[in-house]
């Protein structure tokens, strides 16, 4: 990847859904040069999906786990099983798992299942306020 990639994922951060001559006309760059470059991009896995961004209806969360390193493995599967979008750590806790949900009960409830996997020691929920 060189700064020309780095400024293509800039400018989808930016807008998912801009179009390829879009971009191409802020980089100075042909149409043809953006797609193929997002699909190669898309073939490596440096672009795994492109994504909407929730206003203000939306909660967001981070439930930070903590488990026995002996289940570390298993409960990854089983996090990986139930949840999308899951994270390991390095630190006091082993992985995190990110929730987006309209209503609160929903990441308690999250956070439950998470809490009844066999393994996990430990949960602590962060809710995004602003």
């Amino acid at each position: 990847m060189d700064e020309r990639d780095w400024r293509i994922i800039e400018i989808l951060n930016r807008n998912a859904r801009i179009s390829n001559i879009e971009i191409a006309k802020n980089l100075g760059i042909s149409e043809g040069t953006v797609r193929h470059r997002i699909q190669k991009m898309l073939n490596d896995g440096v672009i795994k999906n492109f994504t909407v961004s929730l206003g203000s209806g939306a909660l967001t969360s981070i439930i930070l786990v903590k488990v026995r390193t002996e289940d570390s493995a298993k409960v990854l599967l089983e996090l990986r099983r139930r949840f999308s979008e899951i994270y390991e750590l390095s630190g006091s806790y082993d992985f995190s798992v990110r929730i987006i949900s309209q209503r609160l009960d929903q990441i308690n409830k999250a956070a439950d299942t998470i809490r009844s996997i066999d393994g996990v020691k430990e949960t602590d929920t962060l809710i995004r306020l602003v």
